[in-house]
């Protein structure tokens, strides 16, 4: 079977929760995308282009935080000394990675 595509995934899905379509199987291949996939995807599993990368050296809500202490540094019109500690902070978590 031909790669999957996320369109045709979510579309096989949906026709799948509508009852449009009563079987996974039927779904799968009238959309052309593998049964597998379809089947781990009513399942619960996230696909991939919405997962957050492995490579991310710090978590979501530290790097929002951090990102948000730049910001209002910024808005408030704070010393650049202040930012570059906020910058520094920020490289030394990387360097701990």
């Amino acid at each position: 079977m031909p790669y999957a595509n996320e369109n045709g995934t979510q579309l096989a899905l949906n026709a799948y929760k509508t009852r449009q379509i009563k079987f996974i199987t039927p779904a799968a291949k009238n959309f052309n995308v593998p049964l597998t996939a379809l089947r781990d995807r009513i399942n619960g599993t996230t696909a991939r282009q919405d997962k957050r990368a492995n490579s991310h050296v710090l978590t979501e809500t530290k790097e929002q935080t951090l990102v948000t202490r730049i910001s209002d540094a910024d808005k408030q019109g704070l010393p650049s000394q202040i930012k570059k500690k906020a910058r520094k902070r920020a490289s030394l978590a990387l360097i701990k990675f």
